[in-house]
């Protein structure tokens, strides 16, 4: 049998979820966590497990990630039973380049990979490599990392090419950069990250050598 709530049973549970997004949209934590659990309080009173103002939470949630109240946010991760139904909180991480929510976020899902490309992509866009870093953290097969990687080397964003270079292919990209680029300023830090990788193989094998000699 449903339970039927009374219009002020309604209202009030309404009200706490407001508030709960009100809250996180300027990172009251203490006023988050009051509503939150007075909602569940009158919840369980009701005998109440699922209710539509539970999903005000997940609003909360992304509006933390918009604003990068990292407190906020782990709290709300924590507390409910989050669904990343469009994943608009991990975007909102993103967008304003709030690390410590993406790493949060991160933590409990796994993006579908067209999202996860897309993410990815932005981060080079706006040359946010934390975020960049963060993603690559959670490596998913199918995302196109070269691209990323020679997209990165032609704007010379050091730290994005960094995070990039173990897992693209850092030899094709400054060849499809040189094929595409005349000018030697572009991709430059690529060049000379490979010419420094070269340099120390190039030591490491003439050290073994000597060593077996040696012997």
């Amino acid at each position: 049998m449903t339970l039927q709530l009374s219009h002020e049973q309604n209202t009030a549970l309404t009200n706490f979820g407001q508030r709960q997004i009100a809250a996180a949209k300027i990172g009251d934590l203490q006023s988050l966590k009051f509503n939150y659990e007075n909602m569940h309080i009158l919840l369980q009173q009701c005998g109440l497990q699922q209710h539509p103002s539970q999903g005000f939470s997940q609003q909360a949630l992304t509006q933390a990630c918009k604003g990068g109240h990292t407190p906020c946010a782990a709290f709300l991760i924590e507390c409910t039973n989050i669904a990343y139904g469009e994943y608009v909180a991990v975007r909102n991480a993103v967008s304003g380049n709030y690390y410590d929510c993406l790493q949060l976020l991160m933590e409990h899902t796994t993006l579908p990979l067209p999202m996860y490309q897309f993410c990815l992509s932005e981060t080079i866009t706006k040359n946010y490599y934390q975020c960049l870093k963060t993603l690559v953290d959670h490596f998913q097969e199918g995302a196109d990392y070269n691209t990323l990687l020679m997209t990165s080397a032609v704007r010379n964003q050091h730290e994005c090419v960094d995070i990039l270079y173990a897992i693209g292919d850092p030899k094709l990209a400054l060849m499809r950069i040189e094929t595409y680029h005349d000018d030697d300023v572009v991709g430059s830090y690529l060049a000379a990250k490979l010419q420094q990788e070269r340099l120390s193989a190039e030591v490491a094998a003439g050290l073994a050598v000597v060593s077996t000699k040696k012997m």
